[in-house]
């Protein structure tokens, strides 16, 4: 899980060492705008937000396709590293 704006996105003009060109415009839009990703075997496979509270942390995932069983559980060990570093709970998780 990278977030917005890591140089990864930002490195290069060429993506499509990252990216199916078909989902470009879902991670890089108009105003400068980078979406955070998540990155699958070195591949952008997906977009995802967080959403803070005082009650805690739920994070939203967009998967360009479904996503394998192991590389779920494996999003979800960051999103729990990611509520931590908030120092707040995971409320929610939906990948």
């Amino acid at each position: 899980m990278l977030n917005r704006f890591d140089p990864l996105l930002l490195a290069l003009k060429d993506k499509t060492w990252l990216i199916d060109p078909a989902h470009y415009k879902q991670v890089w839009h108009e105003a400068a705008i980078v979406e955070a990703v998540l990155l699958v075997r070195g591949r952008i496979e997906g977009t995802w937000r967080y959403k803070r509270s005082t009650k805690g942390l739920a994070i939203m995932m967009n998967p360009f396709a479904p996503l394998p069983k192991p590389v779920r559980e494996a999003l979800e060990e960051q999103a729990a590293g990611i509520a931590a570093f908030f120092g707040l709970p995971l409320l929610g998780f939906d990948g």
